[in-house]
């Protein structure tokens, strides 16, 4: 499986991600992050999401451990779901799966929210502070 964009939780913040496929990333910061990328693909601890509805898009999500792997697999997923411009229903996932240790632990599939149900409880997919987007660009999508 391809993906759009592999993700890296900065390590000095936790709630700042890294997309190692931006093209404004210097050289140095690249290599960085794709040295980051093999070793935590390596570990296996990751998680992959599909968005839903009529959205194509897959993203990896790599983490130095398996409980901050199953963390984001139970919850913190949540906030990247995607809203389509002034869409009040987000797309949901086709599907959220658990990896540790390379192997496949659990997959599900999870319906649509709400926008305002996403707002009311935090899960907004504005949250994140990227430190490697593109212009113009204030979601991961």
């Amino acid at each position: 499986m391809s993906f759009d964009h592999v993700w890296l939780r900065n390590v000095d913040d936790d709630s700042r991600w890294a997309d190692l496929y931006c093209r404004q990333l210097d050289e140095s910061t690249r290599k960085e992050l794709e040295s980051d990328a093999e070793r935590l693909i390596a570990s296996g601890h990751f998680v992959t999401l599909s968005a839903g509805g009529n959205y194509c898009h897959d993203e990896q999500f790599l983490f130095e451990t398996s409980e901050d792997a199953e963390d984001f697999f139970e919850w913190g997923f949540r906030s990247w779901e995607c809203f389509m411009d002034s869409e009040l229903i987000g797309c949901g996932f086709q599907e959220v799966a658990l990896y540790t240790s390379g192997s496949l632990v659990s997959a599900k599939s999870v319906p649509p929210t709400m926008r305002s149900e996403a707002s009311d409880e935090g899960l907004s997919s504005h949250v994140h502070q990227h430190f490697s987007l593109e212009p113009g660009r204030g979601k991961p999508d």
